[in-house]
């Protein structure tokens, strides 16, 4: 009975479809895996378990799927915007940046740094307030009366929520709100012991009065107060109009198209001043229904236009350098328009501005020739390939255009992933399929993406039921491979990538069922956090109850503790009880990791071992940074002898065993973690017996 040994050093061909599950010829078969989900196959090689999600911020309208569109100034300005839908609200649009929400600050001078500015003394009966200059916080003396500080808040979003934040320490004080002062109108009197709060609230008044209180003798102290307010402004937009819209940015201005709507222009003036306007351009050719376009982009110093009712396969183009003048003329740098010259009157479904215009349309792809002039007399657009494109904006990947193709779910979101690339020999873009190896992936259809350059290179999707692929994808080193991320009672429903000061930030829109609700929140892949919906946090000293879990009340979290997984809490009153005291936390949704390689296909000495009895009975794994894994159920001890058992495990690299039992005619095993902790495999080596016949 012969014994081999097979290594697997890649694995950043990813999961292969199953249609490739006997061609153990292919490279692909010898780089690839049969089960790839929630780990990333890398371009180096390894395969690295996903991000975990930080938890941003809930969905105003929460029964609606979001939008998210990208808005980036520079590598250093950027936000997400997040388009929602709400019910009684309609249309609105938040913002996201620094890896956090945009909020509109309410409060005066709420850190004291160097005075108390901004406080009115309302103290009777000897009390007072005073600054503490040393600790930079406001004090209250009761001195045997009222200590009484107060603010008057003007308010300009009376019907949303706000959160009054702040500090209190030495002992308990009293929080009033109302809409006159010292009133309790707003919110009554509050008795608030010390340490960190955040106290929700709707003003319902153009002014309020926020007051603090502390009655006796002795001193308490305020520190860090804040009021904000998510800031937002309106859109014109409803729920299901939303995945439609197509956008194209030109500095601080964000151009958007839909063909039920006038064009509009969203104006960033400032962090929290923006406006939606209507374009209005001279010569305005999108004055009516009908006539307006559903696709936008900038090429050759233009803003172009295309896809209308009364003209579906027509592009409108400003005046040279000037976004704003749409009037047509002959001269080269007026505006004009063009229809598409084909056989079918297929509509425009996106325009895309790179080293060419490029075109898609429900039937085509089409592009200008590459260093042609664009210009009223000399514009030749030709058509590049006819497998037809589906509503969803493309993505640009280096000199590369991505797209799914038309056909696909009712919703025409498209299964086949599809590129155009420029080509030397024909000088021209060429069209590419970038799910050959893997159409499984595709199979409900593409709702979002976004690409991510840095640190992995990687194309995130969410597919029309919510399940969140990647693809791998580095064309100068032939690397090419597919993943699937399923999120414990999670649905991803748009994506959004922008620059952060470290890597790429992944934002994601994910609908979530939340002690058996539906909760929509705003989530952003973190790379130190191995659980979904998350937080984290850190205290002073060793605390045993942890605050601020509200979004996923009623929930069993898995949790970290210092370092160290320590199990299953669940959230009660928005806070977990640890069974030990913990200077640092982290804590959510669990998700598994689990890579399943092909079937053993080398050992046999005559030929091939696909389907012939085998036994893998050594199975060594090659890991970096890792803890927490098993192998078929039957788990990897990585605790060593002389590691502290109370302290957490330190993360492993090198090389691990373990045992396969049994024989099967596939020599399947499957490498699980189900731990929130990293894991890279960098490399398997299955030591087998195989049955001769």
């Amino acid at each position: 009975m012969p014994t081999s040994s097979r290594a697997q050093v890649q694995f950043n061909a990813g999961e292969l479809a199953p249609e490739l599950y006997g061609r153990a010829d292919l490279d692909q078969f010898r780089q690839g895996v049969r089960r790839l989900e929630n780990f990333l196959p890398l371009r180096t090689g390894p395969a690295r378990r996903r991000p975990g999600t930080r938890y941003i911020a809930s969905l105003r309208g929460e029964a609606q799927a979001p939008r998210l569109i990208p808005f980036q100034f520079s590598v250093e300005q950027a936000y997400v915007l997040e388009f929602g839908w709400a019910s009684g609200i309609s249309g609105y649009i938040r913002f996201h940046a620094d890896q956090g929400q945009v909020l509109d600050e309410r409060i005066s001078n709420g850190s004291f740094d160097a005075n108390i500015t901004g406080w009115d003394n309302l103290s009777s009966g000897g009390g007072s307030i005073a600054h503490d200059a040393g600790n930079q916080r406001l004090s209250l003396a009761g001195g045997g009366g009222t200590a009484h500080a107060e603010q008057d808040v003007a308010i300009s979003a009376t019907a949303e929520e706000h959160v009054l934040r702040l500090t209190v320490l030495g002992d308990a004080i009293t929080v009033t709100i109302g809409s006159s002062t010292g009133g309790t109108q707003v919110m009554g009197a509050t008795v608030l012991q010390p340490g960190d709060h955040a106290l929700p609230f709707t003003p319902g008044a153009s002014t309020i009065y926020v007051g603090f209180k502390f009655t006796g003798t002795g001193t308490r102290q305020v520190d860090d107060v804040s009021l904000t307010w998510a800031y937002q402004i309106a859109h014109p937009y409803a729920a299901a109009e939303l995945a439609e819209l197509q956008v194209a940015q030109q500095e601080d201005v964000l151009f958007l198209a839909h063909p039920n709507h006038k064009p509009r222009q969203l104006t960033r003036s400032g962090h929290t001043s923006w406006t939606l306007a209507s374009y209005a351009p001279t010569a305005d050719p999108f004055t009516g229904a009908g006539d307006y376009p559903s696709a936008v982009t900038l090429f050759a110093e233009r803003i172009v236009w295309g896809g209308t009712g009364n003209a579906p396969n027509r592009i409108f183009a400003s005046r040279s350098g000037d976004v704003n003048d749409m009037t047509t003329g002959t001269d080269d740098d007026d505006g004009f328009e063009a229809t598409l010259a084909g056989p079918q009157n297929n509509v425009i479904r996106w325009l895309v501005g790179a080293d060419d215009l490029i075109v898609g349309t429900a039937g085509a792809e089409w592009s200008t020739l590459r260093n042609a002039a664009f210009t009223p007399t000399a514009r030749a657009i030709r058509q590049r390939a006819q497998n037809g494109v589906a509503r969803l904006q493309p993505v640009a990947v280096g000199n590369r255009i991505v797209y799914p193709r038309r056909f696909g779910d009712p919703a025409n979101r498209g299964r086949v992933l599809g590129a155009l690339a420029y080509e030397f020999e024909s000088d021209g873009l060429v069209p590419l399929e970038l799910n050959t190896a893997a159409r499984h992936i595709g199979s409900a259809g593409y709702a979002d993406m976004a690409w991510q350059q840095e640190p992995d290179r990687i194309l995130w999707a969410a597919r029309a039921d919510g399940l969140l692929v990647s693809l791998t994808w580095d064309p100068g080193e032939a690397v090419l491979g597919w993943a699937r991320h399923p999120m414990a009672n999670g649905a991803v429903e748009a994506i959004a990538v922008i620059p952060g000061a470290e890597r790429d930030e992944v934002w994601l829109a994910v609908r979530r069922t939340v002690d058996d609700q539906t909760h929509r929140y705003v989530e952003l892949m973190d790379p130190d956090l191995h659980c979904d919906a998350a937080l984290s946090g850190a205290a002073l000293t060793p605390t045993l109850v942890w605050n601020g879990l509200n979004h996923l009340e009623g929930e069993t979290v898995t949790v970290v503790a210092d370092g160290a997984p320590v199990g299953d809490l669940l959230v009660t009153d928005g806070a977990i009880m640890l069974g030990a005291a913990a200077m640092t936390v982290a804590a959510g949704h669990a998700y598994v990791s689990a890579l399943e390689p092909n079937d053993a296909a080398e050992g046999a000495a005559d030929g091939s071992a696909l389907g012939r009895d085998k036994s893998a009975w050594r199975i060594t794994l090659l890991l970096d940074a890792t803890v927490g894994i098993r192998v078929d159920g039957r788990e990897v001890i990585f605790r060593e002898v002389e590691d502290s058992v109370g302290a957490a495990i330190p993360a492993f690299s090198g090389y691990k065993v373990a045992q396969a039992e049994g024989w099967s005619t596939t020599g399947r095993f499957t490498i699980t973690q189900e731990v929130p902790a990293p894991c890279t495999l960098l490399a398997l080596i299955v030591q087998q017996e195989v049955n001769e016949p």
